[in-house]
């Protein structure tokens, strides 16, 4: 059985995280796009991000703002 691994820990930045979306890219990388940002649902604050992984989840990347 695979385990499961934590990828993001929202913070005082990213203070939520929702639709989540999991890919895996014609380089073999792992992406994840995500809603965060301001408050929660319909702040103007709020963002798309994505954040990359280059070894199967081991780790991942900062966020980078989409």
């Amino acid at each position: 059985m695979n385990e499961i691994k934590q990828i993001f820990q929202v913070n005082e930045t990213y203070t939520w995280l929702r639709e989540q979306l999991l890919c895996r890219l014609p380089d073999g990388s792992l992406c994840c796009v995500f809603f965060t940002g301001g408050g929660g649902d319909g702040d103007l604050r709020n963002i798309v991000a994505a954040i990359r992984s280059d070894d199967d989840g081991e780790t991942w990347s900062d966020v980078e703002i989409c």
